[in-house]
């Protein structure tokens, strides 16, 4: 056979066996965003802390965050996607099965704030809180995952609880209760942990009692639990009587809207402060 022709053929074996090779490389990749407790220092959580915000909004400015206080009747909305994905169905309470896009990302969202959190939780866990920065980021953790929790509980009912990346989630969903009381616990266990507000950009010891006022309000309020209905006027008195400068915002719409400055603001996450994306995700606030 001919020496050129060979050496053709040869080539033409190597370029196949590179594509094997590369082909079995791909089919092998397992993508896994879990951080290692061994990858991870206290100086770390601080951006571990802004990172986990970040996951929860899922990159699309938080328009999945709001629909609850649009179906609990806080305030209305007329913004409409499409006749199966908009906020009027939510303020009807009659959500279409079909909504994949805002239904979906309620669904998504706090499912990424919870693996974030879980991975600062169990690393303050595993290396010790007696320092500061550890235990505002343990603080703050189990406020997001508590707050999470809230959120597919009100939005779902039952929901599927994971407190690290070794849990099975390929399994029976856990119970609404269930739900309910592993988002009280994180909240409770955070009060230990959090210092008195300071900045609506960091979750703080009156946010933490806000989010349990809420709870106990909705759960007491739904079960007619008296003691429930108690709890949450107790801890919404020590937000109010707190010695913070938190006060009522005459402008309720302003509470909503990314950069605001309003003193009635615990807590707010947000990825971009310009009026331009103001207008477009509230504008139709009512």
């Amino acid at each position: 056979m001919d020496m050129k022709i060979i050496n053709k053929l040869g080539y033409v074996l190597l370029f196949f066996g590179m594509l094997t090779g590369c082909s079995g490389l791909l089919d092998d990749v397992r993508p896994d965003t879990y951080i290692l407790n061994s990858k991870i220092t206290v100086e770390q959580l601080p951006l571990l802390v802004r990172g986990m915000y970040k996951r929860m909004l899922g990159g699309l400015y938080g328009q999945g965050n709001f629909g609850d206080e649009i179906a609990s009747d806080n305030f209305g909305s007329l913004y409409s996607l499409s006749a199966v994905s908009n906020y009027t169905n939510f303020d009807a309470c009659n959500v279409s099965v079909d909504d994949g896009l805002i239904c979906g990302r309620m669904y998504d969202y706090p499912y990424n704030g919870i693996g974030a959190a879980d991975i600062i939780i169990n690393f303050v866990n595993d290396n010790g809180d007696e320092d500061p920065v550890s235990r505002q980021a343990k603080g703050e953790a189990l406020v997001l995952r508590g707050y999470c929790y809230m959120l597919l509980a009100e939005r779902f009912g039952d929901a599927v609880i994971t407190l690290s990346a070794k849990d099975d989630i390929l399994r029976e969903q856990d119970s609404e209760d269930k739900v309910w009381e592993r988002a009280e616990i994180d909240l409770k266990e955070a009060l230990s942990y959090l210092k008195d507000y300071e900045v609506p950009t960091s979750i703080s010891l009156q946010a933490a009692q806000a989010l349990l006022a809420r709870l106990y309000l909705n759960r007491g309020v739904l079960t007619s639990d008296a003691g429930m209905v108690a709890n949450a006027g107790m801890y919404a008195s020590q937000v109010l009587s707190s010695s913070t400068s938190l006060e009522l915002n005459p402008d309720f719409q302003d509470n909503f809207r990314s950069g605001s400055t309003g003193s009635e603001v615990i807590f707010c996450m947000q990825e971009v402060q310009s009026v331009a994306y103001n207008a477009y995700l509230y504008r139709d606030i009512q």
